[in-house]
């Protein structure tokens, strides 16, 4: 043999003697994780403490904090196994060098130490340079990137045509809100109760008598409307409802009791008389509970879903009676475009996704398949290339109803449950919201479930002609489960994901995998009906959203063999109008069952900012009860719900459930996800709330019931749980999974669902609570909570952009991330000349508008690049209002030294001001997924209050004068 063979035989056998070494280790860390899981389950969801492996690795030994195992809540193995894995690589790493090397070796590890440990040490310094590569000088996975190459070139165009519900459909409905909608939901299923908190509950019901005050109404419509010349709609003019139903019935009910109005002779002539008429018009539309209830649309692709369900379980007027239909099928009516479609969302140009959904739900609806409507829409479909070339969520739906084979569909196998819960794929790492919804997807694509009468359904028929170019009968299903029109594919579908569908595809249609397949297919269907009856309890049967809510209902209804008095397709229907909310356009299904809880704190703090609390002591005592009873399993109603059961360590591993008690929601105690801004804000209102006098009187005099110190360190403990290893916060729960998820997102329409990333608003929002509460009670957890800020600080500067901005991913756009980033970082202590503030300051000095305004729209969203010409279309010359409050709110916490720019914000929000105190309702306010806007109708109220209070607070009386 000679010595060059002898030599590359040497590094083989120790090249192979590693990776031996390697793949023990891996495999004894993922044994242990298996055999170990979240034990002690008293230490699931809690990281030790520290900010990096190394200082959690000394504290998981010292402090005795976190699970032997794997942390289902975390999505991450325990220290010691990480460790291991970790020099496992090192290990990997070291066999590709010394395979790869050129040096002679011995025949062993050992004998010649000069070489082999040369090179480990080689190994384990490009290891570490390497992660210290990717951890500080590489964005980090949460960097939402942009701007995109791919920007939104169409615009929406509708017919300028004014519609309007007539008296009669409008009189016939209230708004009916908490322990009044739970009696009224329990009438109309007779023998059945609601469980979980009713505050905050809001539901349209038809009333028996009209509550018009016809001595007054003309005042009313005109304060209701918004400022805007008409009291219907005209998409044309703007797509977005101002809430004018709702909140002409709030200001007729509050005229009856009080019977003022805030002055509209003349404009306020100071910013304190602004805020003042503004707060005192907002009072008016506050529920009889103490929260605000308002519009929550938006998208379209919702309501479609509902009304399948609603279809293909045999159209029940329990679940949706004719009144509302009729109301639904006016909203789909009056917001199609001119060219025949419907956008994604109100604010969208057409979509295939959009367009598809509401063609099939106006045609279940009972619209005739020759109205006008109808054809125009069929026309839109057939000129996109039809059905075919929807996304994916439309394709499913489409399937439900026996209108697309199911091999046209991408595999969703629910057998992926049953995974270990360390694979690195599990669904258990998804975002709630994306895993929430591929839950029930997966078990109805298991099951293969399409509508029972599909093949002698009349409309279903006919469907099967009207939205696809070719024959139904000779459609060539799997060649077609990747087509999707441009007019869909915002996040198009890597050749990673698209390998494995096909791969998929094998498995679900080879005769050889069909054993196994249908042993394990079985086990995931069973997990999956379970993991959803535990959904449908911990939310009271409100679900985590509107589409999860739908498809779980469906997935019940065909689990009991389409039995509509099952008691669990039963308590889903009760919950149906929770989701539903009419306003001029008609009836929409929202993105949530509501925004009520994040609307009535961001009120509170407002208020607080402007000193009003005290001056409106009413509205201050009930905003207190409200959000006293919303803190999720926290009072003894919420307790006793069948949610509770749910709370124990064993039920949140099985069902990868962070911890709830504590927390507060997005909308209502009964919805039952916390969410870490949510908390937040709903903890920095009672904070804010806990200083003012009436609070204080109320709290004294029994006459309010209290919030002991026990919940709010429960908020905090919530809060402290729910940070990233990157030390910023995500939404629901912590990030379990990895960056390269997103190569596997599956639905085209959205963007970077996969995973739970930490954003700026969520970071902020938890950071100013953490700080204001050490401010109030400094002697809880003082160590945590300072390490907590500490590590927050610094993610929120690392994810500013170059330009100094932040990017907003809740809300349009850029004014909005910037205004929490500033927020944050100055709660924080950071020094108000520090860069990152000046950057950010400047930043939001050069988008200020001629006319002292800032303003965007949506494609700031969706483009990630600020939009060039402001709100252009819904605003003033390219500013709107809720844009201009955050603007004002970012620049004013800063106390930047341009006075005078900050004034002529301040003079714009007075000058767009309406006589009675409202603010007109522009563009779209919200968004998520990147590509879909939603309403918040109160945004225009609370944000230019607080912003108003807030630079009044801090600049003082030089606000009030002129410009120059």
């Amino acid at each position: 043999m000679t010595e060059t063979s002898c030599i590359t035989e040497d590094r083989i056998q120790i090249a192979l003697g590693l990776v031996g070494w390697s793949s023990v280790m891996v495999l004894s860390a993922l044994t242990m994780a298996t055999g170990l899981g979240a034990t002690p389950l008293d230490q699931l969801g809690l990281r030790p403490s520290g900010s990096g492996l190394w200082s959690w690795l000394y504290h998981y030994f010292v402090d005795s904090v976190g699970v032997g195992g794997y942390d289902a809540i975390q999505g991450a193995l325990a220290p010691p196994l990480r460790l291991k894995i970790h020099v496992a690589g090192v290990f990997l790493l070291w066999a590709s060098v010394v395979y790869f090397s050129d040096r002679p070796y011995g025949d062993c590890v050992f004998s010649l130490p000069s070489s082999i440990w040369w090179s480990g040490l080689q190994s384990l310094c490009l290891y570490i340079l390497y992660f210290f590569v990717l951890n500080h000088l590489m964005d980090g996975v949460s960097m939402p990137g942009g701007p995109r190459a791919s920007k939104i070139q169409r615009q929406p165009i509708w017919d300028d045509r004014l519609t309007a519900l007539n008296e009669a459909d409008k009189e016939k409905w209230k708004c009916m809100v908490a322990e009044e909608s739970h009696k009224d939901t329990e009438a109309r299923f007779p023998g059945k109760k609601l469980s979980g908190e009713p505050s905050g509950r809001q539901i349209w019901s038809s009333a028996t008598t009209s509550d018009s005050d016809h001595h007054r109404e003309e005042l009313i419509q005109e304060m209701a409307r918004g400022g805007r010349p008409y009291s219907g709609f005209n998409p044309s003019k703007n797509p977005n409802s101002c809430d004018m139903i709702f909140r002409a019935q709030q200001i007729r009910k509050y005229l009856r009791i009080e019977g003022n109005v805030p002055p509209s002779a003349t404009p306020a002539k100071t910013i304190q008389d602004c805020t003042r008429k503004a707060a005192h018009f907002y009072s008016m539309l506050q529920s009889d509970d103490g929260h605000w209830a308002a519009d929550y649309g938006g998208p379209h692709f919702l309501q479609p879903g509902l009304i399948i369900a609603w279809y293909i379980m045999d159209q029940p007027s329990s679940f949706l009676n004719k009144d509302q239909i009729k109301l639904l099928k006016h909203y789909i009516l009056v917001h199609q475009q001119c060219d025949g479609g419907w956008g994604t969302h109100i604010e969208s140009p057409s979509t295939m996704f959009g367009s598809t959904l509401m063609y099939v739900a106006m045609r279940l609806m009972g619209v005739p398949k020759d109205d006008p409507a109808s054809v125009r829409g069929r026309n839109f479909l057939k000129e996109n290339g039809g059905a075919l070339y929807t996304s994916s969520w439309s394709k499913f739906y489409l399937c439900l109803l026996g209108l697309m084979d199911w091999r046209g569909h991408n595999s969703v196998p629910p057998e992926m449950w049953l995974l270990p819960n360390w694979f690195p794929f599990h669904p258990g790492r998804m975002w709630c919201h994306a895993r929430m919804v591929y839950l029930p997807m997966g078990y109805l694509y298991g099951s293969r479930f399409v509508y029972k009468d599909a093949e002698t359904d009349a409309t279903i028929q006919s469907l099967r002609s009207e939205i696809y170019c070719e024959n139904y009968a000779y459609i060539s299903w799997v060649k077609t489960r990747h087509w999707v029109s441009p007019l869909d594919d915002y996040s198009p579908i890597p050749l990673v994901m698209k390998t494995i569908q096909n791969l998929l595809a094998c498995y679900e249609n080879w005769g050889i995998f069909q054993p196994f397949k249908n042993f394990v297919r079985e086990k995931g269907i069973i997990f999956s009906l379970d993991y959803m009856h535990a959904e449908d309890n911990q939310t009271n049967y409100i679900d985590i959203g509107p589409v999860n809510k739908v498809l779980n209902m469906v997935s019940h209804y065909h689990a009991t063999g389409n039995d509509l008095n099952d008691p669990a397709v039963v308590r889903h229907m009760m919950r149906v109008h929770d989701y539903l909310w009419i306003a001029e356009d008609g009836m929409k299904m929202q993105g949530y069952n509501g925004s009520q809880c994040w609307d009535t704190s961001f009120c509170a703090q407002a208020l607080f900012e402007a000193n009003l609390l005290d001056e409106f002591p009413d509205v201050s005592r009930k905003i207190w009860k409200y959000l006293e009873r919303t803190q999720i399993l926290s009072t003894e109603v919420s307790k006793s719900s069948p949610a509770y059961k749910y709370e124990t360590n064993e039920y949140r591993n099985k069902f990868y459930r962070h911890i709830s008690e504590g927390g507060w929601p997005f909308s209502t105690s009964a919805h039952g996800w916390p969410i870490s801004d949510c908390t937040s804000e709903g903890l920095k209102a009672v904070l804010c709330l806990k200083h003012t006098k009436c609070i204080q009187v109320g709290l004294k005099d029994k006459s309010l019931v209290g919030i002991s110190e026990e919940r709010l360190h429960k908020a905090i403990n919530v809060l402290l749980t729910y940070q990233n290893e990157d030390g910023g916060w995500a939404t629901y729960e912590n990030n379990r999974g990895w960056g390269w998820y997103e190569q596997l997102n599956p639905s085209e329409v959205f963007g970077d669902i996969m995973i739970d990333y930490s954003y700026v608003e969520c970071s902020m929002a938890t950071l100013t609570a953490l700080v204001d509460f050490k401010e109030t009670y400094p002697h809880h957890r003082p160590n945590d909570i300072q390490q907590s800020i500490n590590n927050g600080r610094s993610f929120l500067k690392s994810v500013q952009r170059e330009d100094g901005s932040w990017y907003g991913s809740w809300a349009c756009c850029f004014t909005y991330g910037t205004f929490f980033g500033i927020e944050g970082l100055v709660k924080c202590g950071e020094p108000l000349d520090s860069p990152a503030i000046v950057r950010a300051c400047k930043f939001l000095l050069q988008h200020q508008r001629q006319n002292g305004g800032w303003g965007e729209d949506f494609t700031s969203c969706y483009d990630k690049d600020y939009a060039k010409l402001g709100m252009k279309r819904y605003g003033d010359e390219g500013s709107g209002v809720v844009n201009t409050a955050w603007a004002l709110l970012a620049l004013s916490i800063a106390k930047y030294d341009d006075v005078d720019a900050i004034r002529r914000g301040v003079q714009y929000l007075m000058k767009r001001q309406l006589p009675h105190g409202d603010w007109p309702q522009e563009g779209i306010s919200g968004v998520f997924n990147r590509s879909v806007g939603i309403t918040y109708t109160a945004y225009r109220n609370v944000f230019p209050i607080w912003a108003l209070g807030r630079c009044y607070a801090t600049f003082g009386e030089v606000l009030n004068e002129k410009s120059e």
